[in-house]
């Protein structure tokens, strides 16, 4: 069975966010080869400026957090400095810490994992799917590849995509739905679906 995930699968993982427990199931899964986890390389992509954006906008935040301790260093009392500079280590944590734990994500997914390069009708198809279908450009190009990926195959495989997207299900299930590929919003309700059939 094909498993098409997106960028919030590598997230989640990375981030140990709601889903945690079933995503990391689903790549375990992938791992021991029950099942056949395929990621659009735009997914991949767009995780890593995800993480990049975020540790950007906290950068800001560290640098304002740092002008007002200095500021307050030159006052008697010291209780709202400390504060701030316990504040401004746990963001710096956060940044490290996050960014190695999206890195080992991707690194552990690319390791059992077929990735979807962005060919020039994937390119082509996404462009008109952003229009077409009103979809963000990443989601356009993400939803491009799995389209195409399904059309290549000379025999229908048993296929999911599984999304925390609810609008980009919206948007796109009938297509898939038309293909062989179901969809689901969630990670819990793909897992339980995966230990139905794969059991």
């Amino acid at each position: 069975m094909n498993v098409y995930v997106e960028t919030n699968f590598l997230l989640n993982l990375g981030l140990h966010q709601e889903g945690v427990d079933a995503a990391t199931s689903i790549l375990t899964s992938a791992e021991h080869g029950k099942i056949d986890l395929v990621i659009p390389a735009m997914a991949l992509m767009e995780a890593i400026t995800t993480m990049e954006a975020k540790r950007r906008e906290r950068e800001r935040v560290i640098k304002d957090l740092k002008d007002q301790a200095s500021q307050l260093k030159r006052s008697k009392n010291l209780k709202p400095l400390e504060s701030i500079e316990a504040t401004i280590g746990v963001l710096v944590n956060l940044n490290d810490n996050e960014a190695v734990a999206i890195q080992e994500s991707i690194q552990r997914a690319l390791s059992c994992c077929r990735v979807l390069s962005p060919t020039a009708a994937i390119m082509d198809l996404g462009i008109g799917a952003q229009h077409d279908r009103e979809l963000q450009p990443q989601d356009s190009v993400i939803f491009a590849s799995i389209y195409q990926d399904l059309k290549s195959m000379s025999t229908p495989v048993p296929s999911c995509f599984v999304s925390t997207d609810p609008d980009l299900i919206g948007k796109i299930f009938e297509t898939l739905k038309n293909h062989n590929c179901k969809c689901f919003i969630s990670f819990d309700e793909a897992q339980r679906y995966f230990d139905a059939t794969l059991s």
